[in-house]
This record gives C-alpha cells, sequence and structure tokens, in this order.
C-alpha cells in the first residue's frame, strides 16, 4: 500500500501499540507525539489516514483538526479520532471539525486497524 498513516498520540505506549497493528495490517507508519510534531510533518506529507488523539501538549487534536480542514491538502484525509473521553459533546465536536469517526479507549488494536480500513474505502 502507497502512502502512510499517521499516529499522532501522546502516549507512547499507545503510539507504539496501534502503530505495529497497523504495520501488521500492511501500513507504513509514523508516529508524532504531539500535535505540533504531527502538524511538522504533515507539512510535507499527505497520509492515507491519521490517527489522532484529541488531548496532547503543545497543540492539541482539536486544534489539528482544525487547520487539518483548513489545509486543501489535507482536507479529505481521513482523520479516526481515537480518546480517553467517552463525552458525546466531544464526539459530536470532533466530527463537525472534520474527523470522520471516533473511538474511545481502551479499544483493540485490531479495531482500530478495522476501522482504518473502512475510512479508507468509504
Amino acid at each position: 500500500m502507497e502512502g502512510q498513516v499517521l499516529v499522532a498520540d501522546d502516549n507512547a505506549t499507545l503510539a507504539s501499540l496501534f502503530a505495529d497493528a497497523l504495520r501488521r495490517g500492511g501500513f507504513e507508519v509514523h508516529i508524532a507525539t504531539d500535535g505540533r510534531e504531527a502538524l511538522n510533518w504533515l507539512a510535507t506529507t499527505v497520509p492515507l489516514a491519521i490517527l489522532l488523539d484529541i488531548e496532547m501538549p503543545h497543540v492539541d487534536g482539536r486544534d489539528v483538526l482544525s487547520r487539518l480542514s483548513r489545509d486543501p491538502r489535507l482536507a479529505t484525509v481521513p482523520v479516526l479520532v481515537v480518546t480517553g473521553r467517552d463525552d458525546e459533546y466531544l464526539t459530536d465536536y470532533v466530527i463537525s471539525l472534520g474527523a470522520r469517526d471516533v473511538l474511545i479507549k481502551p479499544v483493540s488494536t485490531a479495531e482500530v486497524v478495522a476501522r482504518v480500513r473502512r475510512l479508507l474505502l468509504s
């Protein structure tokens, strides 16, 4: 598969677990440990999809989503938000910012891979 999936999560353990599962699923993966690092990488790369945590230092996931929606290169990249906050308002809000789907942690790595595949088919 050509292209990469960006995993942006400040929890290094979770980011590695998600990245390893995606690699086993046939994806190339880049990990960013905060929103600023994600945006810096996105300045030069258009990934297949983005797995995005909301609560991150420096630049949070809501701001990343907002910036993606304003960038013509990135506005159509499917974003899967993975968050520890089980909050209906937050879910509605990130969808309004452009996220295509939301998963609530804890979540299995198999579910993450399945949702990324689904996003790429839609």
